[in-house]
């Protein structure tokens, strides 16, 4: 299993869509991942990093059910 999951990665494992997961993330609503600022990246965009173990975790699933939700996109 991937330790880190993207948003649209996540987003496939919760049901929702990958903006959802962003905005949620921004807002402190969800805490199993972070948001790293453009600033610090030097991007254009922020970036988001999911922790695969918390995402499982926050759904109640095991780490095969989170795969198996990713395996079926």
């Amino acid at each position: 299993m991937k330790p880190i999951l993207s948003a649209s990665e996540a987003a496939v494992v919760i049901g929702c869509t990958p903006q959802k997961v962003r905005e949620r993330l921004k807002r402190n609503i969800w805490t199993f991942g972070r948001v790293i600022p453009k600033a610090k990246t030097g991007q254009t965009q922020n970036s988001y990093e999911i922790i695969a173990r918390d995402l499982a975790k926050y759904l109640s699933i095991t780490d095969g059910e989170l795969e198996e939700r990713l395996e079926r996109r």
